[in-house]
C-alpha cells in the first residue's frame, strides 16, 4: 500500500466518479455466445492483446461476468483528470498499528486512514465472520487487502470502512452483512487492529493542488494508440508506467516497461521507455521482439503529446538503417492524406497541407520546390493571418522537410519527415519541445488493408482467431464483410473473432463497401490440428519396483485443439510396454508387472488421429523384501491455488500435507520413514526441495508464477522407506499461481 502511495506522488489519481470500481463478478470467459473479453486472464495460453482489449477500452462495451453490464475500462476523461496526488504521507509505526487509539486519533482529526490488512475468513476465502452487523476476523487465511477508514463507533467497537469491493444489488457495501444502513460503508471490528492483522496504515498530511503538477499528467500516455511510422501502421498498447513493478520481480533491473506494439507483420513486440513532461521516448526492437524490462534497444521513438491528450507526434531513429523517419500516435481515427506509397521526390511536397502545430491548426501552401536546392516557395496561414514560410526539402533525403514561420508570438521552426508509404502525411517536431503532424488536403479513395491475420499464417484449430481490417474512406458509412473459400460467409465488421474455422487451407477475403465504391483484399491461411502432448507423472525411472506389487501409472495430457480444459478423454489415453505385460487405458491406473526391464509408453490420440507419446524406462525386480507403499491423503487430487501470503522470500501458499506409509514386513511407517519433497526447489528458500517428514506437515509452497509457467508447478512427492532401505512413492501436483 505504501509502495502505491509513493508512486502516486508522481503518477497521480483521477476523480473516483470518472473511473468507478467494479467490484462484483470475475473478468472471465463464461463460454456464452458473444462474451467479451474472450479470455481467462490467468491462463498463459492467451495473448497480451486480449487483456488490452479489456483493460484499455475507452468506449462502453458490453460484458458478462456473469452479470450483463456496459463498461468502459479506461475512459479518456479519467486520464485527462489524473491530477491528484499526495505530498506528505504519515505512516503508522509497528506499535501504532496495534493501537486502536492511533486510528481513532487520526479519524477524530479529520484524516481518513488507508490501511492494509491480513484478511482472516471464517472457514475459507470469502466466508466472513459477522457479529451484530460488525465484520470480525476469523481464523482461516484469505489474503492481503487494502481499504480506507473514514470513521469509528466506540459503542459498536468498530471502524467505518470504505471497501473497494463495490455494492450489491441493494446498494450495500461488501460484505453486505456489515452495512446495516445500506450507505455503501461497512463496519470492521477493532479486533482487526488489536489482533495485529493490520500491517500498514497511512494518513495524508498534505495533498498537491492539481494546478501545481507539471502538465500533462503521466497517466495521459496510457491507453490503446493507433501508431503509424513512415506508413507502417500498427497498435501500441501503453498499459504500464515505468518504475511501478515491485522490486522483487525486477531482480535488480530498472523498470522501463511501457507496453506492447502489434505491428502489421502480426508480431507483438515489447516496448520500453521513459516519460518526461509532454515527451515520450520509447524503444522497440524489430528483430528482437521480447526485450527485457530494462533494455532500451532497437528503434528509438521521440514524440510529444499534443494538447487534448489524444495525439502524439515526433520522429524515430531506425537502428537498422540509421535513418530518421516521422511517426504519430492517435486515439482517434488514423490520419489520412491524399498520397500514395512510392518514391518520394522534391515535388511530392507541393500542394496544400493541414498542419497541427502542438494543437494549433494551420495551413501550409507549397506552391513550388526548387529543383537542385529543394528551396520551398510557401505560405503559412494560422489564426486569421498569413505568413511567409521559408525552408527547404533535403535533396539528399526528399522525405525530410524543414521550414520556419515568423508568427506574432515568435518564430516556429518545423522539422518533419514525409511518410515513405503514405506520401500524404508528414510528422516531426517543432522547436525541439513539441510535435506536429500534417496531412495533404483532398479526397481519399476507399482503401482496405487486412492487418490480421497475416498472409500465409498457420493457426491452431478451435483457437480464437482475430480478423482485423484497416479501412480508409472519404465520407459516409462503410461496411466490411469477411468470407472464406472453404467455409463461406464468416461475418461482418472491421474486427471479427472466430474459433469456428474448419481444418485446412483457406483463402479469406475482406470486402469493404462505402459510397458506391467496393474494394477487396484476400490472404491465405491454414487452420492446423496440433499433436497432443503427454507427460508421465508416475512411476519414476529413478526407482526400482517389486514384481507382483501394484505400480501406479499416471500421466497428464494437453490437447491444444480441445478447449477449454485441453485434456484428452480417458478413453483416448493408452499404456503399453516393451516387452509386453503392461496394458491400460486412462490417465491413471495401477498394475503389477513381472520382474524385468521395461520401456513404458503412454499414447494419447485426438479426434483427428494425431497422437503424442511419452516414455520412460522401468526396472522391476523380484524382491525378497517387498517395497513399502506411500499414499498421499491430502490433498486428495491435483490442486490449483493462488498465493495468498508473502514474506522475505516472496509469495507463497500455506498447505497441510498428509499421507500414510505401510510395508508388508514393517507394518505402518511414520516419522522419519516418511519424507516430503518438492520438484520445484528453485523457488523455495535456499533452493531446498525438502518439505518435512512424518504423516502430516504444514508447508509453504512459494511461486515464481509471473516469471514463467515452469516456476509455479510443485510436484509434491511422499517417499516411504522401510527398514531394509526399500522405498515407495506417491505424487500430487500443486500449482501455485499469483495475481500479476
Amino acid at each position: 500500500m505504501g509502495w502505491g502511495l509513493e508512486h502516486l506522488k508522481t503518477y497521480r489519481l483521477t476523480e473516483e466518479g470518472l473511473l468507478p470500481y467494479v467490484g462484483d463478478g470475475s473478468y472471465e470467459n463464461t463460454e456464452e455466445s458473444g462474451d467479451d473479453p474472450y479470455a481467462k486472464w490467468y491462463e498463459g495460453t492467451y495473448a497480451q492483446r486480449y487483456f488490452g482489449d479489456f483493460n484499455l477500452s475507452d468506449r462502453p462495451t458490453e460484458y458478462r461476468f456473469p452479470d450483463r453490464r456496459s463498461l468502459a475500462s479506461l475512459p479518456q476523461a479519467a486520464l485527462d483528470r489524473a491530477v491528484y496526488g499526495p505530498v506528505r504521507v504519515q505512516y503508522a509505526t509497528a506499535a501504532e498499528l496495534r493501537t486502536v487509539d492511533w486510528f481513532r486519533a487520526q479519524l477524530a482529526a479529520g484524516r481518513e486512514v488507508a490501511f492494509a490488512v491480513d484478511l482472516k475468513a471464517a472457514a475459507g476465502p470469502g466466508e466472513v465472520t459477522m457479529r451484530e452487523g460488525v465484520w470480525l476476523p476469523g481464523t482461516a487465511p484469505w489474503g492481503g487487502h487494502a481499504m480506507l477508514m473514514v470513521g469509528y463507533d466506540d459503542a459498536r467497537q468498530a471502524f467505518i470502512v470504505k471497501n473497494s469491493w463495490g455494492r450489491d444489488g441493494a446498494g450495500r457495501g461488501q460484505p453486505a452483512g456489515a452495512d446495516r444502513d445500506a450507505d455503501g460503508f461497512v463496519e470492521m471490528g477493532y479486533a482487526w487492529v488489536t489482533r495485529g492483522l493490520v500491517y500498514e496504515g497511512a494518513v495524508l498530511l498534505e495533498a498537491r493542488a492539481p494546478e501545481t503538477f507539471a502538465q500533462p499528467s503521466p497517466a495521459a500516455f496510457l491507453g490503446r494508440w493507433k501508431m503509424d511510422h513512415d506508413g507502417w501502421r500498427g497498435t501500441f498498447d501503453l498499459y504500464h508506467l515505468p518504475g511501478t513493478i515491485a522490486r522483487r520481480w525486477l531482480e535488480g533491473r530498472a523498470d522501463l516497461r511501457l507496453g506492447t506494439y502489434y505491428g502489421p507483420d502480426g508480431v507483438a513486440r515489447r516496448v520500453n521507455g521513459v516519460v518526461a513532461g509532454n515527451r515520450l521516448d520509447f524503444w522497440l526492437d524489430w528483430d528482437a521482439p521480447d526485450r527485457a524490462v530494462n533494455e532500451l534497444a532497437g528503434m528509438h521513438f521521440t514524440g510529444y503529446l499534443l494538447p487534448g491528450g489524444r495525439t502524439l507526434a515526433g520522429t524515430l531513429r531506425d537502428n537498422r538503417d540509421g535513418r530518421t523517419y516521422g511517426f504519430y500516435l492517435t486515439k482517434e481515427d488514423p490520419f489520412r492524406g491524399n498520397g500514395v506509397a512510392g518514391a518520394v521526390a522534391l515535388a511530392s511536397h507541393k500542394g496544400r497541407w493541414v498542419v497541427n502545430d502542438n494543437g494549433a491548426l494551420g495551413r501550409l501552401d507549397v506552391s513550388d520546390v526548387i529543383p537542385g536546392s529543394g528551396e520551398l516557395r510557401a505560405t503559412y496561414a494560422v489564426g486569421g493571418g498569413e505568413y511567409p514560410a521559408t525552408g527547404n526539402v533535403d535533396p539528399a533525403n526528399p522525405r525530410r522537410v524543414s521550414f520556419r514561420v515568423p508568427l506574432p508570438g515568435g518564430e516556429r521552426r518545423f522539422e518533419g519527415y514525409m511518410f515513405s508509404w503514405e506520401t500524404g502525411l508528414i510528422a516531426g517536431t517543432v522547436g525541439g519541445n513539441a510535435g506536429f503532424y500534417a496531412y495533404r488536403e483532398g479526397k481519399i479513395p476507399l482503401s482496405l488493408t487486412i492487418t490480421s491475420p497475416r498472409e500465409g499464417g498457420s493457426y491452431p484449430w478451435r483457437q480464437t482467431l482475430a480478423f482485423s481490417a484497416l479501412v480508409e474512406h472519404a465520407e459516409g458509412g462503410v461496411s466490411v464483410r469477411w468470407s472464406s473459400d472453404r467455409d463461406g460467409e464468416l461475418g461482418s465488421g472491421a474486427e471479427l473473432r472466430l474459433s469456428t474455422l474448419s481444418l485446412g487451407a483457406h483463402r479469406v477475403t475482406a470486402t469493404a463497401t462505402a459510397g458506391g465504391e467496393t474494394v477487396r483484399q484476400s490472404l491465405n491461411l491454414t487452420v492446423r490440428n496440433d499433436r497432443p502432448t503427454l507427460r508421465i507423472l508416475e512411476p519414476s525411472a529413478a526407482q526400482t519396483y517389486c514384481a507382483g506389487q501394484p505400480i501406479a501409472f499416471r500421466a497428464e495430457s494437453y490437447d491444444p485443439n480441445n478447449p477449454p480444459d485441453h485434456r484428452l478423454p480417458d478413453a483416448a489415453v493408452a499404456w503399453r510396454s516393451t516387452p509386453g505385460g503392461l496394458s491400460g487405458t486412462g490417465h491413471a491406473f495401477s498394475q503389477a508387472l513381472p520382474a524385468g526391464g521395461y520401456t513404458v509408453t503412454v499414447r494419447g490420440s485426438d479426434e483427428q488421429g494425431e497422437y503424442g507419446e511419452a516414455s520412460l524406462n522401468l526396472r522391476v525386480e523380484a524382491c525378497e523384501n517387498a517395497k513399502p507403499t506411500a499414499t498421499i491423503t491430502a490433498p486428495k487430487a491435483d490442486l490449483e491455488v493462488y498465493a495468498n501470503q508473502s514474506d522475505q522470500h516472496g509469495w507463497y501458499y500455506e498447505l497441510d500435507l498428509a499421507g500414510l506409509g505401510s510395508d508388508p514386513e514393517d507394518g505402518a511407517l511414520s516419522g522419519g520413514s516418511l519424507r516430503w519433497t518438492t520438484g520445484l526447489a528453485s523457488v523455495q528458500p535456499g533452493g531446498s526441495a525438502e518439505l518435512g517428514s512424518g504423516e502430516g506437515v504444514r508447508v509453504k509452497l512459494y511461486t515464481g508464477f509471473c516469471a514463467s509457467p515452469a516456476r509455479y508447478e510443485h510436484l509434491i512427492t511422499l517417499t516411504a522407506r522401510d527398514s531394509a532401505g526399500q522405498i515407495g512413492t506417491d505424487v500430487v501436483r500443486v500449482r501455485v499461481k499469483l495475481l500479476c
